[in-house]
């Protein structure tokens, strides 16, 4: 029996990927006949709550679209042991067209600065023609940001003590307890407690210098503060020779495929704050809580069963170990048996290392993310219902804010996914070219 719904959610899917005006058309069609449209499945079989924030409307999960992915399992020497592929679901929050020097992901044979690859508004063919615009593996920035579906749970968020004597003894004890300006740093991984995550979603990588500077240059959504919508101190094309598993018929990547960097937490929570505004969804920062379950990425059908199960997660999503064919940081330095590789000295553009278990890049390296947290120098008295930690109920009042993740230069056990950072003026932090972030949207949290 012919299905109307079926054959214009196949046209819109077409029409998206040709980009370029014909996702305005898409959206006309979608607009039609989505209003008539059954109770969307759930992309969890978790029992969640159904809750979105007061003022925002909630998001119909029948928007949502699946990608697949392939990510990678390491043993303590780095060696692949497992390599799965997965599927997620995601929606993509369309962005105004940017300014034409924004050019992401040009094709190999063309040089400097191009039209954005997937726009079409010039071209003579129809859009359905059977051929696929080039374009990278996912959409680094130009046309969208990328929101993952995250699904529920409960997991041992910190590290448990018996692993913070050994790095406490590994990395010099008496360094890290009482000469460290981050005070007792390992111990402020504990004391290891289980923690309840809702359903959200979450930005498939951090935000790039593409997508900061559509929002930042939008200055009729400023709400607090102005942002400068070219911060990055890394603004040349990165050489695609020094990415992982480059071949050169790939789509080159761009400046603006990197993430942004010298980003203050004010800022990312303006950017947040406008970029709510703009879409009329709500956006922030994610908790220290989220942002840990969002990097374990610790699912009951990994194919490694002790993974999931064992209390005693890897410090890594890879597992136990990185190496520079996994992320970007410091790979002179080791972890556990880990070889040494190359130290990049700058940003990668996202996306370039295989993702995690939820299909999110750069979880390790490449950028510190904030979250929205205030700094405590433990988890004693912390909620465990996944929400952020804050003093007063005031996230504005406090000088130090959450790190998460590491960075391009950052040793490989700062990389670790318990692993936490603070900084102490996050109004002013505008010389660190490693400071960034992903966001969260919680509008319309799946079943």
């Amino acid at each position: 029996e012919f299905e109307p719904e079926h054959f214009a959610e196949i046209t819109t899917h077409i029409l998206k990927q040709l980009g370029g005006a014909y996702v305005r058309l898409a959206e006309e069609i979608e607009a039609g006949w989505q209003s008539e449209s059954v109770e969307a499945t759930p992309i969890s079989t978790q029992q969640q709550s159904q809750s979105s924030s007061a003022g925002f409307p909630s998001l119909d999960t029948s928007e949502l679209e699946s990608f697949s992915f392939e990510t990678v399992f390491v043993n303590r020497k780095g060696e692949i042991i497992k390599r799965e592929t997965r599927t997620a679901r995601y929606f993509r929050e369309i962005l105004p067209l940017p300014s034409p020097d924004i050019s992401p992901s040009r094709p190999p044979s063309e040089g400097g600065s191009q039209k954005l690859p997937l726009q079409r508004e010039n071209s003579e063919k129809p859009p359905f023609q059977n051929e696929q615009p080039e374009k990278p593996p996912f959409q680094r920035g130009v046309g969208g940001i990328d929101m993952v579906a995250i699904p529920g749970g409960t997991f041992l968020m910190g590290t448990e003590d018996v692993k913070i004597e050994r790095l406490c003894r590994k990395y010099d004890w008496n360094y890290f307890r009482w000469g460290h300006s981050h005070r007792n740093y390992f111990r402020s991984e504990c004391p290891q407690r289980k923690v309840t995550i809702e359903s959200l979603f979450i930005s498939k990588t951090p935000i790039t210098q593409a997508q900061w500077r559509i929002i930042a240059s939008r200055t009729d959504l400023k709400v607090n503060r102005d942002l400068d919508p070219d911060p990055a101190e890394f603004k040349d094309d990165p050489d695609p020779k020094t990415l992982p598993n480059y071949r050169s018929s790939e789509t080159v990547p761009t400046r603006w495929d990197r993430p942004v960097e010298q980003v203050s937490w004010y800022e990312a929570v303006e950017f947040c704050a406008r970029l709510s505004q703009l879409t009329g969804r709500e956006y922030r920062l994610p908790s220290e809580a989220e942002w840990e379950y969002a990097c374990r990425a610790i699912l009951p059908d990994l194919s490694i069963p002790e993974w999931s199960k064992n209390p005693t997660y890897p410090a890594f999503h890879f597992g136990e170990t990185l190496t520079d064919q996994l992320a970007n940081y410091s790979a002179i330095n080791t972890y556990a048996d880990g070889p040494k590789g190359q130290y990049r000295e700058q940003t990668t553009p996202v996306g370039s290392f295989p993702p995690n278990a939820f299909g999110l890049y750069d979880m390790h390296g490449n950028v510190w993310e904030w979250c929205l947290d205030d700094w405590h120098d433990n988890y004693e008295g912390a909620p465990t219902d996944g929400s952020a930690w804050l003093d007063d109920n005031d996230n504005y009042s406090q000088s130090q804010k959450i790190l998460r993740g590491g960075s391009w230069v950052s040793y490989p056990y700062n990389c670790r996914a318990a692993n936490r950072f603070n900084n102490d003026d996050p109004a002013d932090f505008h010389d660190n070219l490693d400071f960034g972030f992903r966001v969260v949207c919680v509008s319309g949290r799946t079943l």
